[in-house]
């Protein structure tokens, strides 16, 4: 696999993980306040905090999402696994969304909560630059303040 570039902007940097960062990994992870929180299960991170009268995502959260072109065969059909999911070929781009305070006030009333938005290309050039994801920020604004404007994604199973 090729190596990942970092994917740098005025606020963030993205960096892929590499076998050099397990132990730094390993420090965060193995953080019991990180397990209590959550009640050892991710999946309940959303519930436990907004019972808790917390955002969904607490500041810092940072969302990346890879977007990949299907692979196609050489009749240009799309190519799929033998669960029925796509097959990927390369990275089209990368949206990343960040939650700190006082994010999203360029957007006006685009504003989704405080989440900047960004969008760049496979080698870490902006695509999107944050100051200018205004559509990015009233998309997910439709998603509403009770999902802390944040839209759920299918994870390919395994």
């Amino acid at each position: 696999m090729a190596d990942r570039p970092r994917l740098e902007g005025d606020r963030l940097v993205l960096e892929p993980l590499r076998v050099e960062h397990a132990q730094e990994m390993a420090v965060v992870l193995d953080d019991m306040a990180l397990h209590t929180f959550t009640s050892g299960e991710p999946a309940k991170f959303r519930e436990k905090a907004m019972a808790a009268g917390a955002v969904a995502y607490p500041y810092g959260t940072v969302f990346a999402v890879e977007f990949a072109h299907g692979l196609r065969d050489g009749e240009a059909q799309l190519m799929r696994d033998g669960s029925g999911t796509p097959l990927k070929a390369d990275v089209a781009r990368i949206d990343v969304m960040r939650r700190e305070r006082g994010y999203g006030e360029v957007y006006g009333d685009s504003r989704a909560g405080e989440w900047e938005f960004a969008s760049y290309r496979p080698d870490g050039t902006p695509l999107i630059a944050p100051g200018n994801a205004g559509a990015c920020a009233a998309c997910h604004r439709k998603a509403g303040a009770e999902r802390d404007f944040v839209y759920g994604l299918r994870v390919p199973s395994k």
